[in-house]
């Protein structure tokens, strides 16, 4: 996965904080056409991450 992915998995939860893990998921294949699992998930929604929500390489 990369950080563009895990930007996209992010920003989209943080404009739908009610959605779980699963929605994640499934939006997540709809929109870049493959898997991700539960923990690449909540990995992703971690503080390991939060940088990615600051990044300013990508316009922000």
């Amino acid at each position: 996965m990369t950080e563009a992915d895990r930007r996209a998995v992010r920003r989209w939860k943080q404009a739908n904080p009610k959605a779980i893990r699963e929605d994640v998921i499934k939006w997540f294949d709809q929109e870049f056409h493959y898997k991700i699992g539960q923990q690449t998930v909540s990995t992703t929604l971690s503080t390991k991450y939060d940088y990615l929500d600051y990044d300013t390489r990508n316009g922000r």
